[in-house]
């Protein structure tokens, strides 16, 4: 259930972040906080089962274990992310359309189960890597950023340096990386794109009800902004 425009981050507890990949890295922060209270990887790489059933079962144990030892309080308090799916040229042909497709199927199934499940999210798009790196960027005062350098930054960042020996893969530093530009950038830039589409609207419209309307979401739109 996509949240984007309805609620504001503050409704809820929870944040829940994902990069989806055959090793997916997930993170968990506690918005009163904004400290890391949670991470793991899900390895898909030598399961039996087909990698989509095998991510809906991850997906499964995952909220069941959060639950039953209480690392969160109620999934209805949790916001779930993801970083968008972004298709990459490189290496064969045949070795690209497999990595497209698997990862396309994987992000599929991350929508249907949190849909299905009625998890909210912030959208089904996700936030696209530019947006990610860009700033991270500004951030650190960079040209340029990789994952070794976001990674680092990531542990200084949220002072994971004692938790080292639980093992921060790059996938999770990637989902952790995540949080900021959601809450910095993400939901504000929406929000504005939004009331731009109404603001357009208003000039074509003659109505004074239906303008009144427009100027009304573009108020409600604006106290969702973090």
């Amino acid at each position: 259930m996509e949240i984007r425009y309805e609620k504001c981050l503050r409704d809820f507890d929870y944040l829940i972040s994902y990069d989806i990949a055959t090793h997916c890295g997930i993170a968990i922060q506690d918005l009163k906080t904004e400290k890391i209270i949670y991470y793991t990887e899900i390895d898909l790489s030598k399961s039996k089962e087909l990698k989509e059933v095998a991510f809906w079962n991850a997906l499964e144990n995952f909220y069941n274990k959060l639950l039953l030892n209480n690392i969160i309080s109620s999934l209805s308090k949790v916001i779930a992310i993801k970083e968008q799916f972004v298709s990459q040229m490189g290496g064969s042909r045949f070795t690209q359309l497999n990595t497209l497709l698997g990862l396309s199927k994987l992000q599929t199934i991350w929508n249907v189960y949190h849909n299905i499940n009625e998890i909210w999210v912030y959208d089904y798009d996700g936030i696209h890597p530019s947006t990610h790196k860009s700033w991270w960027r500004k951030e650190l005062g960079l040209e340029e950023v990789d994952k070794i350098i976001i990674q680092n930054a990531v542990i200084k960042k949220y002072n994971l340096e004692s938790n080292y020996y639980e093992k921060i893969t790059d996938n999770i530093s990637d989902a952790i990386s995540l949080f900021e530009p959601f809450k910095k950038v993400k939901i504000n830039n929406d929000i504005n794109d939004r009331q731009k589409e109404l603001r357009k609207e208003i000039k074509s419209l003659k109505s004074s009800k239906a303008i009144e309307d427009r100027y009304v979401e573009i108020g409600r739109l604006e106290l969702l902004k973090i």
